[in-house]
């Protein structure tokens, strides 16, 4: 049982370049595939910090456009505070540029899979988790603006999430992925409390015709 232990610690060393604190069998790749060699580590570990520190690894263009793509996100929220009034229409553009988004995510997934070699196979389990993020973000635009956020929001942070623990991505690509997750939950969820909190532009500009129609 110890030289099964030490071997396969050994062997996750080797293969995902993981200290051995974070090597156990169940972090083993599959058994019978090739493993992705790279720069970065590869584990099935839920360690935040570790893959934080890889951030700086990320390739310009990888950091730079998802940095980018964090700005339709963030400027419906900060329209409305700059003026001070909910805008749907701003609400329902966030929604399906976050909508595009989660089934973009969902795609990576499933793509990850097909390579000859990849650590990931491409069974029900992965394939399921790959269309799940389409539907939702589907749903998510069929249901009501704030009912779809919330459903925007919780599918974002489990593609986030399946993305953290799962083996084969590197570790700088997860760091990317934890930010960029964060960023466009929060900005979804300020656009939220901006419409339960501020005033409607549409029912401001009406209220005034109203009134005068009543006089």
């Amino acid at each position: 049982m110890v030289a099964t232990s030490a071997l396969s610690v050994l062997r996750c060393r080797l293969a995902a370049g993981r200290p051995p604190a974070l090597c156990s069998p169940r972090l083993l790749p599959p058994a019978g595939r090739t493993v992705w060699r790279g720069p970065a580590a590869h584990s099935r570990a839920l360690v935040v910090l570790d893959d934080l520190r890889q951030l700086p690894q990320s390739p310009r263009p990888a950091l730079l456009l998802g940095a980018a793509g964090l700005l339709p996100f963030a400027a419906a929220p900060v329209l409305m505070l700059r003026t001070g009034h909910f805008s749907t229409e701003l609400l329902h553009a966030q929604l399906a540029y976050g909508a595009c988004i989660l089934s973009f995510l969902g795609g990576v997934r499933w793509g990850v899979t097909l390579p000859d070699g990849a650590p990931q196979r491409p069974d029900w389990a992965n394939l399921t988790r790959s269309v799940t993020p389409s539907l939702l973000a589907w749903a998510g635009l069929l249901a009501p603006p704030s009912a779809g956020g919330l459903m925007l929001i919780g599918g974002l942070g489990l593609a986030g999430y399946w993305d953290m623990v799962m083996y084969g991505y590197p570790a700088w690509f997860k760091a990317l992925r934890f930010c960029l997750s964060v960023g466009a939950i929060l900005s979804l969820w300020t656009a939220l409390m901006c419409k339960w909190f501020l005033v409607d532009q549409e029912k401001a500009a009406a209220k005034p015709e109203g009134d005068s129609a009543s006089q």
